[in-house]
Order: C-alpha cells, then structure tokens, then sequence
C-alpha cells in the first residue's frame, strides 16, 4: 500500500512525490498523527529545505509494534518541530514502516 492513500486527499495533494510523504512543517505534523493513528511507524524524517537535518527511530528488541509506532511519532513531533528555524518555509519527508 502506498502510505500516501492513507492521507486525506488535500494533504496528499500538497506532497512533493507520489511515493512517500514530502509535506511543509504544519502538514508534515498532520500526517504524523494520521500514520501513528493508522500504525503505520513513522521510523525517520528529513528535512528537505535548509540543510539536509532529520533522525531515525530503531526498534527495541521485543518492544511491542504499538508502542514503537508512538515512540516513532513523539520522536518525529518532537524533532521536526525542534527543526524549526524557518520550518514553515521547509519541508519535511517522512520514512515510514507498515504495520507488521
């Protein structure tokens, strides 16, 4: 399934590809609530103006599916949000991993 399908289509239509999420700073947040809501682990972001920023979220062993969806998202909240020196003006790719 291609994550962009879980989008609402006014948020799909502002993403710079047709393959994954490339959404501005208010968007890119939106999304990360719509992938963690749908469990989908938004495992990594970058930032795709004003450098090349963003991190990844590994699984712990055995860490339930669950809590590694919520994990990934407070981190992606947290660090795109961090990003924000003239975040609005950025955008923001999110790299996600399917539910198990």
């Amino acid at each position: 399934m291609n994550p962009l399908e879980l989008l609402p289509p006014a948020l799909r239509a502002l993403s710079d590809s047709d393959r994954e999420p490339v959404l501005p700073y208010e968007e890119a947040l939106a999304a990360v609530e719509i992938f963690e809501h749908c469990r989908w682990a938004v495992r990594g972001w970058r930032s795709a103006g004003g450098g090349n920023s963003g991190e990844d979220t590994e699984r712990a062993a055995g860490e339930p599916w669950t809590d590694y969806v919520h994990r990934c998202a407070e981190r992606a909240r947290y660090g795109i949000h961090g990003d924000c020196d003239g975040a609005r003006r950025r955008r923001f790719r999110l790299l996600l991993i399917a539910p198990d």
